[in-house]
């Protein structure tokens, strides 16, 4: 297998996914580079970072869980500064919506809608619809490396995040695959489950229906927006390293 940047050129990965210029902008690095053309994002980073900014907001309000979040994606996401606006359009005891966009160079180039909640312990009866919820076949210990096959001759995404699949072949029928991010998406923070789950977000596209799972009581369908996945969240996404695709046809 040809090696890839991170193992020919280690000395040229930057320290992480995203410089914070401010606390509304970001400057991208190539560890964001997608597989379309060399100077865009894959789509799962950028998520990401909205994502983050949308949990500072939340847990200004008290509200720990993300419920729900909507990309839609208008334009290709470019490697770059990026201004990055959360808007709280309600706010309530128990919840909040919010919206959110991304900039650059005067464009808009994504939107966002995401639902917080506040948390609380909720005993659920032993038997209950849509449970047990799927696992993946092998645990991430148990499953071989393999490198997502795009961005070989130049520093990306493949470098961002480890792959590990656990069943199937990825981009070749049904399959499960882990990810975990290699690197920060911010030089000295630890992303949160919530972001890490976002960070897969758009290879979610390798098949139309996929059930994500974490390991732990966490439950992720994916559905499509416009260009941009919808990510629920139907119990809390702690801070775990290895968020799951689940790909299955139907």
């Amino acid at each position: 297998m040809t090696p890839g940047p991170s193992e020919t050129n280690a000395e040229r990965l930057p320290r992480a996914a995203y410089t914070v210029l401010s606390p509304h902008a970001v400057e991208a690095s190539g560890l964001t580079r997608g597989p379309w053309d060399p100077g865009h994002q894959h789509g799962g980073p950028p998520v990401a970072m909205v994502c983050r900014a949308i949990e500072a907001v939340a847990n200004e309000h008290g509200l720990g869980h993300i419920g729900r979040l909507t990309a839609n994606l208008l334009r290709p996401v470019p490697i770059g500064k990026l201004e990055i606006e959360v808007i709280t359009d309600y706010s309530g005891r128990n919840a909040a919506h919010y919206s959110a966009r991304i900039r650059s160079h005067d464009k808009e180039i994504a939107r966002f809608t995401a639902l917080a909640q506040r948390e609380n312990t909720v005993l659920l009866p032993d038997k209950l619809d849509g449970h047990p919820l799927p696992k993946a076949p092998r645990s991430p210990a148990d499953s071989p490396i393999e490198r997502i096959p795009f961005t070989r001759d130049l520093i990306g995404y493949g470098d961002l995040v480890e792959n590990r699949v656990a069943g199937g072949r990825m981009f070749r029928g049904p399959s499960a695959v882990w990810f975990r991010l290699n690197h920060p998406l911010v030089a000295g923070e630890t992303p949160s489950g919530y972001q890490r789950v976002a960070v897969a977000a758009d290879s979610s596209t390798w098949a139309g229906t996929h059930r994500l799972r974490a390991p732990m009581p966490a439950s992720i369908p994916w559905a499509f927006s416009g260009r941009g996945p919808c990510c629920r969240l139907s119990r809390p996404r702690r801070s775990r390293q290895w968020p799951t695709i689940l790909k299955r046809r139907h």
